[in-house]
């Protein structure tokens, strides 16, 4: 997690030297020339965290076609190495979308992480703090980290969260900021970012995903 910490505040952070501020730049999980992320992950709940930070980072979520259900794909070697990347089929029927397949593994049409996928992009959509607030991280630990974006009542910028663990989501939000925590099990003391310096007045909206661990 700290090399995640360290990447998103070098990228969208406050400090003067951080590089993307104030710039929407188009972020990917997976794409046409790379193996598909359900193919390198060995536990799919694990796609869960991966697109929670998807959805609340700075930037534009870009999806490649399947992978909202978790297509797999494994790039290969030679003149035919992107040939499983890049599959032809069929576009789901409309009503697949209002009854998705139970599970997480990755099939033909929307499934549990369909709909995963499709809850957050309704939550990011509605939320000023997730499409243009600012980037700041607040807990992080080897295994946890929980980072802020938001908007201030003026239109300025500032925080947003959202918190994992492996199973079945909860969400809940207020108004005008959004907070995102990828997470496991935290064993380790939190190592907390300095403190946002005082602002006006702002309307802070939070939004707060959390999975359980299955027993």
């Amino acid at each position: 997690m700290f090399e995640i910490a360290h990447s998103l505040h070098r990228q969208f952070g406050g400090d003067p030297w951080c590089i993307y501020r104030g710039k929407h730049l188009v972020n990917f999980a997976d794409n046409h020339d790379v193996s598909r992320l359900a193919s390198i992950l060995t536990e799919k709940r694990h796609l869960a965290p991966a697109y929670g930070v998807l959805f609340c980072m700075p930037g534009i979520p870009c999806l490649y076609y399947g992978s909202e259900w978790g297509q797999l794909g494994e790039k290969g070697a030679g003149y035919l190495a992107d040939v499983d990347l890049r599959p032809a089929f069929s576009a789901p029927a409309v009503e697949a979308l209002d009854a998705p397949a139970v599970g997480w593994d990755a099939g033909t049409g929307p499934n549990e992480l369909t709909a995963l996928i499709n809850r957050l992009n309704h939550v990011r959509r509605g939320s000023r703090a997730l499409c243009h607030g600012d980037y700041r991280n607040v807990v992080i630990t080897n295994k946890q980290l929980l980072f802020e974006r938001a908007v201030a009542a003026d239109g300025a910028c500032r925080p947003s969260a959202c918190s994992w663990r492996s199973t079945r989501m909860t969400r809940r939000s207020r108004s005008t900021t959004a907070a995102c925590e990828a997470s496991s099990r935290c064993s380790s003391p939190a190592r907390r970012a300095e403190p946002p310096p005082p602002k006006a007045a702002r309307s802070i909206s939070t939004v707060h995903w959390r999975s359980h661990r299955s027993p």
